[in-house]
């Protein structure tokens, strides 16, 4: 059973297809009813025994009402992936507290609270069985630190030690449950459409095809939800099995150095 956050849209939805696609039991969640709705939808037109739950990742209250309803529902939970996220572009000396603890709140600290309700039944779940699979979706902002994003570089960054302690503190720990997490570059996705009216606002390109093309990464072109996806597919699997620790970028080379002299 696998429980995807931010699983309307984007790389969460996208990540759900390919996991229903594989027969897995798939728990989207979101604060949007409607758009969670026809997510569910879509994914069971497909043949996807997927599920909506209302949730806001914020709320340790709204997270221990979700772990309830999967372990009644379901009896087990074997992969948690947190990819719920926001995002913020803006000049850090124009940049206020709040805007540094709602994105902190959602990027980081969700997942940190997650993980403390999920834990024990993913524990439970791996105890005589196959390990169990967190994967954090981070950003490839959390490794080449991109300007005017000081407040979302620091959330991902941070999410990335999490994952890094986590795995190596679960292993020593004996819970049988590893964690990873993944690093994808500009993707198809309202996150991404959300950065491109910003960037158009601030009149940096005349169209978005325009910044679409700046944006490209070197394997030339943008990322896809289900790039992504088929990683965390990957690390949510046993073909996974001794991985655990890592941030894997998912970035078509974008975070690699040009080469030029």
């Amino acid at each position: 059973m696998c429980l995807i956050t931010g699983g309307t849209g984007g790389i969460g939805f996208g990540t759900a297809r390919l996991m229903c696609a594989e027969g897995a039991q798939v728990v989207i969640t979101g604060r949007d009813h409607d758009r969670g709705q026809d997510a569910q939808s879509r994914l069971q037109a497909d043949g996807g025994a997927a599920r909506y739950l209302h949730q806001d990742v914020t709320r340790p209250e709204s997270w221990a009402h979700l772990i309830d309803t999967v372990r009644t529902e379901y009896g087990a939970l074997h992969v948690l992936v947190n990819n719920a996220g926001a995002y913020l572009r803006k000049p850090m000396d124009q940049s206020s507290l709040d805007d540094f603890d709602r994105i902190i709140a959602i990027n980081l600290r969700a997942a940190f609270i997650g993980i403390q309700a999920a834990l024990p039944l993913m524990v439970e779940t791996a105890r005589n069985g196959p390990s169990g699979s967190i994967i954090n979706v981070s950003s490839d902002s959390a490794i080449q630190a991109f300007a005017m994003q000081s407040v979302y570089n620091a959330s991902k960054g941070a999410l990335d030690v999490l994952t890094r302690t986590l795995a190596r503190e679960f292993a020593e720990l004996g819970y049988n449950v590893r964690v990873n997490g993944v690093n994808p570059y500009f993707t198809t996705s309202g996150m991404t459409d959300a950065l491109f009216e910003d960037v158009l606002l601030q009149g940096g390109h005349q169209n978005r095809a325009a910044l679409a093309e700046a944006v490209k990464a070197p394997i030339g072109r943008v990322g896809t939800p289900e790039d992504t996806g088929q990683m965390i597919l990957f690390l949510a699997s046993d073909r996974s099995g001794f991985i655990s620790g890592t941030n894997t970028l998912v970035d078509g080379a974008a975070s690699v150095g040009s080469g030029d002299i």
